[in-house]
């Protein structure tokens, strides 16, 4: 399965529980879980629903499968049949220890999930309770507040859309860093530039320089932009700042040799 061979994975699973399914262990329940994954990375999506109502009426106090059968609903459109899934979910809450795999599904998850069921149906009202309901629960949860400014942008006119994004946050750098790629992720380019500088005013290191790299070069600000992506000399985004320094520098007719010297040891060192 973290192979992604689901073909196979679903297939060794499939004998397991056929083995212990009259047997109640929470690694029958498990097996179930993972079964219904693999069916839906197949798209074998009629043989996932089967086998989450079979598993369902077996065992109706297993979050994870009511949580897998509302995601399957939402994949194929079927928005009001998804809600309803992700509400069970709450009602049952998070399921027993021993049958426990999809953490939150009883909770945080389930509200999130249900939020990006109301966004696609474009009832943004919805989705921005669902959204808050969620990181209520879980407010370490950074990604929620992505989903949830998505959700403010698209409810409400943009002054107000950013002033409820910062209302989340603290005065800290480090969350000017986050509201920056919110920011960014949303188009909102000069308010992304705006606090990512507020951050470096106190954070310099290669997240702040790459996000502020990347925020000028969609401004086409390409020689600021260069000299930000310089400034980003390991971890995660190097890859990343040496790819964008090399088409910041094609784009304003700058010399590539260095960068792509620093890309190519880079790649061979990942190899």
């Amino acid at each position: 399965m973290a192979l992604s061979d689901y073909e196979r994975a679903y297939n060794y699973f499939k004998k397991s529980f056929d083995l212990s399914k009259n047997i109640k262990t929470g690694y029958t329940t498990k097996l179930i879980i993972r079964m219904i994954i693999c069916l839906n990375q197949l798209n074998k999506l009629d043989e996932a629903f089967s086998l989450c109502n079979e598993s369902i009426e077996r065992y109706p106090n297993v979050t994870d499968v009511v949580f897998l059968k509302g995601m399957l609903y939402h994949r194929i459109g079927h928005y009001q049949e998804a809600i309803n899934c992700f509400k069970r979910c709450l009602e049952i809450g998070e399921p027993s220890l021993i049958d426990r795999f999809i953490v939150g599904v009883g909770g945080f998850k389930a509200y999130l999930a249900m939020g990006e069921v109301f966004m696609d149906a474009k009832n943004f009202d919805d989705a921005i309770e669902c959204f808050l309901n969620s990181f209520r629960l879980n407010p370490t949860n950074k990604a929620i507040l992505y989903k949830l400014s998505n959700a403010y942008f698209s409810r409400y006119d943009e002054k107000t859309a950013i002033e409820k994004i910062i209302s989340h946050f603290d005065l800290s750098p480090e969350a000017y860093t986050i509201i920056s790629d919110i920011f960014f992720l949303n188009g909102k380019y000069q308010q992304s530039l705006k606090f990512i500088d507020m951050a470096l005013n106190s954070l310099k290191n290669n997240i702040t320089y790459y996000i502020k790299g990347r925020t000028l070069m969609y401004l086409h600000r390409y020689d600021e932009a260069v000299e930000c992506f310089e400034m980003v000399d390991s971890g995660e985004y190097t890859l990343d700042s040496y790819i964008n320094n090399i088409i910041c520098r094609l784009l304003t007719g700058k010399g590539i040799k260095n960068p792509m010297l620093s890309l190519k040891k880079t790649l061979y060192r990942s190899l």
